[in-house]
Order: C-alpha cells, then structure tokens, then sequence
C-alpha cells in the first residue's frame, strides 16, 4: 500500500492593505531627490493625497486644474460624470511647477495613458524593491488614501 505523504502548503503572499505612512514619506524623498523620478513623484502625490482613480491620470487636462478656486475637476466623458476634489497648498504648488514644466500641454501628465502608467508602475516597483516595500501599486495608493481619510469602521462582535 503506498502512503502518500501530505504535501506541504507555501505561506502565500498577501498584498497589503494599505501602505504605511512612513513607507509613503520615504517614497516620496526619494522620488523627489531623483530627477529621472519627477513622474513618479508626481503620480504618488497626486493618487495619494486626492484619492483620483489611476486610469484618470491621464486624462487629467489644464483646463481642469482650477487655480484660484483651488480645485481639480475630474470628469468620466464616458459616464458623463464630474467631480471637483479641492486641492491643499502643497498640491497646487506641485501643479504649479508641473506646469512650468509642461507649457504648452493640454494634458497634465503627458498624452500616452499607457507609456505613463507602465513606466510609473515599473518605477514604484523598482522604488520599493529598494526599500523593502513590496506590493506596492497605483491602486494601493489609492486604497490608503482612503483609509487615511476614512479609517474603517468594522463592527465588532461581543
């Protein structure tokens, strides 16, 4: 009779929550000493401290970004839906070079939807490879951003 021996489960990975703040900060000093890394800086700034959808990045024009209202308005063409996020200082002087930056464009991250989100995920990645963070994407960004604003709040059983 052969005896087959139970086989042994590897742990699997469990893609985090939420990124810690600390591990955020970091990303952020980094991204900003690195001038090949001014995208990125940018990306993680604006997911993080707006909450917007990564594939709405890119379609983020000039003529949404409302300067003296201190807002950026984020439309669905497709769903026809529009919201205005308002934006903190450190926010608008991050447009603001950005636009010094980028004059003459009609899009505040570049026209390829595509070139951007591929190459600012392979720059996250490679970030947080370097500082043990792993797991890390847009979407994460987004997920904390939420749950810094809103902390959930779980029912707990008695």
């Amino acid at each position: 009779m052969l005896i087959q021996q139970p086989t042994r489960r590897l742990p699997m990975k469990v893609a985090p929550r939420r990124l810690p703040p600390e591990q955020l900060h970091r990303i952020l000093d980094l991204s900003t000493d690195d001038p090949t890394l001014r995208d990125l800086h940018d990306v993680v700034m604006t997911i993080s401290n707006i909450g917007i959808r990564p594939r709405e990045l890119p379609k983020l024009r000039w003529c949404d970004f409302d300067v003296h209202g201190r807002r950026l308005l984020i439309a669905d063409r497709k769903r026809a839906s529009m919201r205005f996020v308002p934006l903190d200082p450190e926010m608008l002087q991050m447009f603001e070079v950005r636009g010094g930056r980028e004059s003459g464009a009609e899009y505040i991250f570049g026209t390829s939807r595509r070139a951007l989100l591929y190459r600012v995920s392979r720059q996250l990645g490679t970030l947080c490879d370097r500082i043990g963070a792993s797991g890390v994407t847009l979407h994460l960004l987004r997920r904390s951003f939420f749950e810094r604003v809103q902390p959930s709040t779980h029912l707990k059983l008695q």
